[in-house]
């Protein structure tokens, strides 16, 4: 499925904060997977913290829609939703999980400890392949990694969206080249 444009997501956002019930919950309907992903991958949350801090972050846009000012929804949306997140742990006494660690696979809680060592181990080899990318590639991986979207990452390396996708999709390939993951 292609990427909702732009302009309809700042559409929908400014009908949501006039009170449009339907607008808010399109918005809901196209980037809850996408939140959901962010939250469990990049910020480390088990699934029912990713839930609970998924629900804080709608209301919080919500109530934050009316003097929202037109720009980029997503960034804006996963920019509230990572500082949710970041309150959540405060609370709780966590710390945030390193995202490339989490996109690793560090271990739930209760895993055995061989199951551990292997994350632990998977997650270091991943680190020293993530060091090992040309400079563009890394920073294009680590905005993705880190919420930013294409356009964010565009403007600050002056370069075209496209540009940045392209980096980002080798980034990928030769990180799983180098931790021994087959192309599929």
């Amino acid at each position: 499925m292609a990427a909702p444009a732009p302009d309809d997501d700042t559409a929908l956002a400014l009908h949501a904060a006039d009170g449009d019930h339907a607008a808010f919950t399109e918005l809901v309907r196209r980037y809850g997977a996408r939140l959901d992903c962010l939250l469990r991958r990049t910020c480390g949350l088990p699934p029912q913290a990713a839930e609970d801090v998924a629900q804080e972050t709608w209301w919080k846009v919500w109530n934050a829609l009316p003097a929202w000012q037109p720009g980029h929804f997503r960034g804006w949306l996963f920019a509230v939703a990572r500082n949710t997140a970041r309150d959540h742990n405060e609370k709780a006494g966590r710390r945030t999980a390193a995202p490339l660690a989490a996109a690793a696979g560090v271990p739930a809680r209760g895993d055995t400890a061989a199951a551990a060592a292997e994350s632990a181990e998977r997650a270091a080899q991943l680190d020293k392949c993530r060091d090992r990318l040309p400079a563009d590639f890394r920073t294009a991986f680590d905005g993705y990694v880190g919420g930013e979207s294409d356009e964010q990452q565009a403007a600050a390396a002056a370069v075209r969206p496209e540009t940045i996708r392209s980096r980002r999709c080798k980034a990928r390939a030769l990180l799983r080249k180098c931790m021994g993951i087959a192309d599929s």
